[in-house]
């Protein structure tokens, strides 16, 4: 089992370096069945449409193992619950002097916007399928 390849073209992009050392710090906190824990959440994350079962996981590109991996990696994977808290606060940017620390969250029902369609200006698009490879994935099966 590996963790998610290094930092392949980011010199310069520390947003993309950001989320490289988020998504490795991720998989450490994935104790038990590491790899197919860090796969079904890109594939929660990256899925087109609401998720209606587990199964449906196993059909998104994220997720590269066989059906049974989901119930498998939902039954017996651990993830460590102090190292889960913990991670969105080591990788995030410092706050201003004398501010806490601020997250945002976009939770607005609005469906994504497709493919070659604006974004409004204070959002920006994250291609998880076409970073694949620059992001780094665990390489075992």
């Amino acid at each position: 089992m590996t963790a998610p390849a290094g930092n392949v073209g980011t010199s310069g992009r520390p947003d993309l370096e950001r989320l490289i050392a988020f998504r490795k710090r991720f998989h450490t906190v994935c104790r038990r069945r590491a790899d197919a824990l860090f796969e079904l959440t890109d594939a929660v994350l990256c899925a087109q449409s609401p998720v209606r079962s587990p199964v449906d996981l196993s059909m998104e590109p994220e997720f590269h193992r066989r059906h049974g991996s989901v119930y498998d990696a939902s039954a017996k994977g651990r993830i460590d619950p102090s190292g889960l808290r913990r991670l969105p606060l080591g990788v995030s940017s410092a706050a201003r002097v004398g501010e806490p620390p601020m997250f945002a969250i976009d939770v607005t029902p609005q469906a994504r916007p497709g493919p070659g369609k604006p974004l409004s200006p204070y959002r920006v698009r994250l291609g998880f399928r076409r970073l694949r490879a620059k992001l780094g994935t665990p390489a075992s099966k």
